[in-house]
C-alpha cells in the first residue's frame, strides 16, 4: 500500500477549502473537529488547520500537523474520495499522542461510514 503524502493527497488552495466549508459533514471531538465533502479527486485528500489558539508553539502545532498526516495515510479514509479539513482544538496541544491518534480514528470512522451510506443512497 502506498503510504505516500504528497500534493495530490492534500487540499491545498483556497477554493478547495472554500468547497470544504461551504456544506460539510462535520464530526467532532474534543481535541478535533473533521469537516468532510465529496473529492472531486479519485482518492481521499486532507488539508489541516492547526492555528495559534490551539499552542502558542509552533514545535507542539506541528506535532500535531505530524500526526494528523501519519494517522491520514495509515488509515482506509485516504482511499475513499473525501476532501477533509482537521481543525485541531485548544485540548488537543495537552493530549498525549496516542489518545490524539485514537480520536482520528474514530473520526475516520465515522466518515467511512457517511461515505458508505452516500455511495448506497440512504
Amino acid at each position: 500500500m502506498d503510504e505516500s503524502f504528497g500534493r495530490s493527497r492534500r487540499v491545498l488552495t483556497k477554493q478547495d477549502y472554500s468547497r470544504v466549508f461551504a456544506k460539510p459533514r462535520r464530526t467532532a471531538s474534543r481535541a478535533f473537529t473533521v469537516l468532510a465533502c465529496q473529492s472531486t479527486s479519485a482518492h481521499g485528500r486532507l488539508g489541516l488547520a492547526v492555528s495559534k489558539k490551539v499552542d502558542k508553539r509552533a514545535v507542539k502545532r506541528n506535532q500535531i500537523k505530524r500526526l494528523a498526516r501519519e494517522s491520514f495515510r495509515r488509515n482506509a479514509i485516504r482511499n475513499h474520495p473525501v476532501d477533509l479539513v482537521v481543525i485541531a482544538r485548544p485540548p488537543a496541544a495537552k493530549m498525549p499522542a496516542h489518545a490524539l491518534l485514537q480520536a482520528l480514528d474514530n473520526h475516520w470512522d465515522q466518515l467511512i461510514s457517511w461515505h458508505r451510506s452516500l455511495k448506497q443512497g440512504t
